[in-house]
């Protein structure tokens, strides 16, 4: 996986491919709003996974088939990503490695309501 794939666990989309939405796939890259970046973790939920500097989750991934853009910075991919069975329904995916900060849950307090709707339809879909 590079910055010219998706991250997606068993996705093999690439900039320019058509989607899944009849539109060519647009790779976006991880927030650096550090909020934003901890849901986006937490929706991917792929155990010991942290994000790169070459991360990249293609258009595929959002309600619309549209990810982030200047009118809506904050937008997270709809649905729990991974298909493995050493998932945890997103459990451990508030551990983050060195390379994220460990983010205040005082200041995420959406992106922990997010975590609980997340584990709580995985868990009810499981």
């Amino acid at each position: 996986m590079g910055k010219d794939y998706c991250s997606i666990f068993e996705c093999h989309n690439f900039s320019g491919r058509v989607g899944k939405f009849s539109k060519k796939v647009v790779l976006h890259k991880m927030p650096k709003d550090p909020c934003t970046r901890k849901a986006w973790v937490m929706a991917i939920s792929r155990k010991n996974w942290f994000p790169t500097l070459y991360t990249r989750v293609c258009s595929d991934h959002f309600a619309d088939g549209i990810g982030p853009n200047s009118v809506n910075r904050k937008k997270v991919p709809n649905e729990n990503f991974s298909t493995t069975e050493d998932d945890d329904c997103g459990a451990k995916s508030d551990t983050m490695s060195h390379r994220d900060p460990i983010v205040s849950t005082t200041r995420c307090a959406s992106v922990n309501l997010l975590t609980l709707i997340l584990t709580f339809f995985a868990r009810k879909n499981a």
